[in-house]
């Protein structure tokens, strides 16, 4: 293919899945490839944690070794084996141990602050190939599969491909999914969380006995609620987080709510003591006390739309109760997204990078979209619904309302093993072969 007839891919969206996508994508000098932020800069929030699993960073490493080491020199810290513990959050038995997570393969998993992997995988790329203040508004297919793009910034584009990574939110999905409108926009999950990134050693002093020896994720299983800290930036912050169901309604708008002292502590009186020291770490981070919602998607029919598809949240936003873990990202907020999340949107990015690399002409796009949602929808809905599980389970909700630890650890024990361990280059090589199938 000539210079001159590059197929021209737009991602718009500059989180980790999309700038993951974008490195995958550039490494083909048949692609011209250009990322579409809407914000003014490229990780302008600071986040909060973000923890990766097995599974995420073997995807990082099917794109590129170089994506690792991103996620390394991001402040990282080294998960030990366990990975995470879950304990007791509510009586009978509050404190006792339920389970350590350990690791199948030796592989360790990383937390860090998200903003901080974003910078680095920002390093990466050119930066003539990212456009920021660029929000998507609207698209328009034409005859030959091409799409106009248009931008609230007044600006146009055409172009052959558009990958939406534009959250929860995502003007892509609603072209993707126009034929099944019931599925486009997300839905509140009743729950909220408090979340901070507060100063070891002021966590340590503060939390005493509860504070853990190991770099591990700490998960307090509570009454309808849960509490959750893990270390981040090299050892320097610990994250503490706090999560609470509720039957209060959200509006599709309301991504924050102002809460006063009383209501977190209100909040948190289910965790006894432990609960008022969290709420304290929490309370002196900031002079609002800001309860963020949680909202998921339906499982979508479809992850692509002629020559427009989505990944990441834009995809499968998911409730975020997955061990190693961190909640959904909120717009222009101090935020955390989950691990099983993070995931996915990188196992996403991994695929597509895999099947853009195989298309030849413009022709071809439909191809490999189509062959993308067909290896991609069941994993990704397995995610969604195992993600969903285990909220009601570190909530004592739902079915599994009322467990004791030793049921605890019974229904944990092994929710991970698809989900850490899934052969990820089997995945690969099976989206290669359908590919190929379809354009013969």
């Amino acid at each position: 293919m000539t210079a001159d007839k590059k197929i021209k891919v737009a991602i718009c969206g500059g989180g980790i899945a999309g700038l993951c996508l974008l490195y995958g994508l550039l490494k083909h000098a048949h692609l011209e490839v250009t990322l579409y932020e809407a914000s003014s800069e490229i990780a302008g929030d600071e986040g909060a944690g973000v923890g990766l699993a097995p599974n995420a960073i073997r995807a990082l490493r099917l794109i590129d070794l170089e994506l690792v080491t991103a996620a390394e020199n991001a402040d990282s810290v080294f998960l030990t084996d366990p990975f995470a513990t879950a304990v007791m959050g509510r009586e009978p038995g509050f404190g006792s141990k339920v389970l350590d997570l350990r690791s199948k393969t030796g592989e360790r998993g990383f937390l860090f602050q998200r903003s901080k992997f974003i910078q680095q995988l920002f390093k990466l790329v050119p930066q003539e190939s990212c456009k920021t203040s660029h929000k998507l508004a609207s698209i328009s297919e034409q005859e030959d599969g091409s799409l106009d793009l248009s931008f609230t910034n007044g600006t146009t584009t055409t172009v052959d491909a558009v990958i939406g990574g534009d959250g929860v939110h995502s003007i892509v999905r609603k072209h993707v999914l126009q034929d099944h409108l019931d599925q486009v926009d997300p839905f509140f999950s009743k729950q909220y969380f408090y979340v901070t990134m507060a100063p070891m050693e002021n966590a340590k002093e503060k939390m005493g006995d509860w504070f853990p020896e190991l770099p591990i994720q700490y998960a307090w299983c509570g009454e309808q609620g849960f509490l959750m800290h893990d270390p981040a930036n090299s050892g320097q912050t610990l994250q503490v987080l706090a999560a609470v169901q509720t039957d209060d309604v959200w509006g599709p708008d309301q991504w924050t709510k102002e809460k006063d002292l009383e209501d977190m502590r209100k909040d948190l009186e289910p965790f006894q003591e432990l609960g008022r020291v969290c709420g304290d770490l929490i309370a002196e981070q900031g002079e609002s006390l800001q309860a963020r919602s949680v909202w998921e998607h339906s499982r979508a029919a479809t992850y692509n739309r002629g020559h427009a598809a989505v990944l990441g949240d834009a995809a499968h936003a998911m409730q975020p109760w997955s061990a190693v873990s961190l909640p959904p990202t909120i717009p222009y907020l101090p935020s955390p997204r989950q691990a099983a999340g993070a995931g996915q949107a990188i196992e996403d990015a991994m695929i597509l990078s895999t099947l853009f690399s195989l298309t030849k002409t413009p022709q071809d796009i439909s191809t490999a979209l189509e062959t993308y949602t067909s290896v991609r929808l069941s994993r990704t809905h397995y995610a969604q619904n195992m993600s969903a599980e285990n909220g009601d389970i570190i909530m004592n909700a739902g079915k599994f309302k009322g467990l004791n630890a030793a049921q605890l650890k019974e229904a944990f024990e092994f929710r991970w093993e698809e989900l850490w361990y899934f052969d990820l280059e089997g995945h690969r090589e099976e989206a290669v072969g359908r590919f190929k199938e379809k354009a013969r």
